[in-house]
């Protein structure tokens, strides 16, 4: 088997498992997050946002392979590092946006949200 197909399977087989991941961790997420957030907008947004890290992150670690003869001459090998760069951006623009947000936001009190008993 060819070291671009054994990439491309990695990267699928690793995609997939945190996709699984994702899924498993929704109904906890959004359920914890609601409660720590207060509203069901908020606890929406960040559960969003845990998704796309859940996802990234892994990625970018799964693209940082490179084959040990060090041949550049596949173009697989300075594509993959071009998609490593774009979403090492996308991912640092994220984390950042959630710092932002995170510290920006009013805070919501659980407890006035709360139906009283």
């Amino acid at each position: 088997m060819s070291e671009p197909t054994i990439f491309a399977l990695g990267i699928s087989g690793a995609s997939a498992i945190s996709v699984g991941v994702m899924f498993y961790l929704r109904r906890p997420l959004r359920a914890l997050l609601t409660d720590l957030c207060g509203t069901a907008d908020r606890a929406s947004f960040w559960c969003a946002f845990s998704n796309i890290t859940l996802f990234l992150l892994p990625l970018l670690f799964m693209l940082d392979y490179s084959p040990d003869d060090s041949s550049n001459s596949i173009w697989l090998w300075p594509l993959a590092n071009i998609f490593k760069r774009g979403l090492l951006g996308l991912s640092l623009t994220v984390v950042v946006l959630g710092i932002v947000l995170g510290s920006f936001i009013r805070r919501c009190d659980v407890r006035s949200v709360a139906s009283p008993r």
